[in-house]
């Protein structure tokens, strides 16, 4: 269902013609410059302007490449980092290679000068290395350094990486990608980051103010949007229990095409990193997650290949409306008793629903307080609470013998890979 759509050959042509010439000249980078136009910033690669489609992660790079994407964001650099920079450069992407700044709040002390140096050392053996590779279109030095942190001189060890870059490789713009560029961490980068060229920005459901939070406090150069897709947990609301109300998979698309093309709007925005090109816990297995298993691919997908291509796949994802337990929304507070019986129906439209697969699984609600994306465990399965899975999305299901918070999920698949999702927190008194 990756079909190649007429307005894209011209793209994948020249990405063809690119590797004939990086061919006859293999250790030549693609120097990437940022410009002031009459319109705003932009960003020339190859003396070309180069709009930034991207995403956030490693996999299915075929299908971003054949489906409108045409860059990749990574949040550090290791062993599988040439591997994958060659693999990006084969497809015509590019990549903004993160360099991972170690966080106060993870315990890393900036006034350990020894500690600092180390760090140095690390980033500029990786900048030796990847200079002169073609996918590199950026730096990314830090991500979200800010979060938590008291010690100011963070900012002065991201100035003197920047300002290392900028001599050993001298091609490629830097950029940190920030959580909020508030007033006072923007004032701090002014001051002692002159060497940063461009503010990213990790923004979901207050993604428009941000994008002109930072011109406000004074930032006169170029953004870019390095992490946008849904409303994020902590900008939802929760149930009477404190458990976070989750958006199904198709609310949650709208909202990718939307942002996607609020980036492209605005003049000073050099492009957007859709989070999160895979999936990761965060709360919930689906809060951010835009491919399951590497390979069934969601809603929001579809979203971004819309705002990139002007066109839908030809195959789209299962439109989930709504999931109720015993006809009530999770909005209703429910409340379940211990080992009774209880009936879920998730509404769902496809052009193919006959032929739909459902999965049901019942997990203990997290106890993860996680900040800043920081690691989380998936919550265990409730065994033995699926009773029976009926036709067209209905489920009897057993609720826990034990009182506590729970989460039902379900996801709706295609035969094509495509999926749905929506998830249901209750409690058991």
């Amino acid at each position: 269902n990756s079909v190649k759509k007429p307005e894209l050959h011209k793209r994948i042509v020249t990405a063809g013609q690119d590797k004939i010439a990086k061919s006859q000249n293999p250790q030549k980078g693609r120097e990437v410059v940022i410009k002031k136009s009459k319109k705003g910033w932009i960003l020339l690669r190859s003396g070309e302007p180069y709009y930034v489609r991207g995403v956030g992660g490693q996999i299915q790079l075929q299908y971003l490449a054949t489906n409108g994407g045409n860059s990749i964001r990574t949040w550090r650099t290791g062993p599988k980092t040439k591997e994958l920079m060659d693999k990006a450069d084969k497809l015509g992407l590019t990549v903004c290679l993160g360099l991972w700044m170690d966080h106060e709040r993870h315990g890393f002390d900036y006034n350990n000068t020894d500690a600092v140096q180390r760090q140095f050392n690390a980033f500029k053996k990786y900048v030796e290395e990847f200079k002169d590779h073609p996918a590199l279109l950026m730096w990314g030095v830090g991500n979200e350094v800010e979060t938590n942190y008291t010690n100011p001189k963070v900012w002065d060890a991201m100035n003197a990486i920047c300002k290392m870059i900028k001599k050993v490789d001298g091609k490629h713009p830097t950029l940190t990608a920030l959580a909020w560029p508030s007033n006072h961490v923007i004032k701090e980068i002014l001051q002692r980051v002159p060497n940063v060229d461009i503010i990213g920005l990790n923004s979901y459901a207050g993604l428009k103010d941000s994008l002109r939070e930072g011109q406000k406090h004074g930032w006169k150069g170029p953004t870019i949007v390095t992490e946008y897709g849904p409303n994020g947990f902590w900008e939802m609301p929760k149930t009477s229990w404190g458990s976070y109300l989750e958006m199904n998979s198709s609310d949650k698309a709208k909202l990718y095409g939307e942002r996607t093309d609020l980036i492209k709007n605005d003049q000073n925005c050099l492009g957007g990193y859709a989070f999160l090109w895979g999936e990761k816990q965060e709360r919930t297995r689906t809060w951010f997650s835009l491919i399951f298993n590497g390979k069934n691919i969601s809603a929001g997908v579809d979203e971004l290949i819309k705002s990139w291509t002007n066109k839908y796949p030809r195959n789209q994802a299962p439109n989930v409306t709504k999931l109720v337990v015993n006809d009530k929304l999770a909005e209703k507070n429910v409340e379940l008793m211990p080992r009774q019986i209880y009936v879920a129906k998730v509404n769902v439209t496809d052009d193919n629903s006959e032929k739909l697969k459902y999965q049901w699984e019942l997990r203990h609600e997290t106890v993860a307080q996680s900040i800043g994306g920081d690691i989380e465990e998936i919550p265990p399965e409730v065994k033995g609470s699926i009773v029976k899975i009926g036709t067209n999305g209905t489920l009897k299901f057993k609720a826990p013998n034990q009182p506590g918070k729970y989460r039902l999920f379900v996801y709706v698949v295609d035969t094509q890979h495509k999926i749905g999702h929506a998830n249901f927190p209750f409690i058991v008194r």
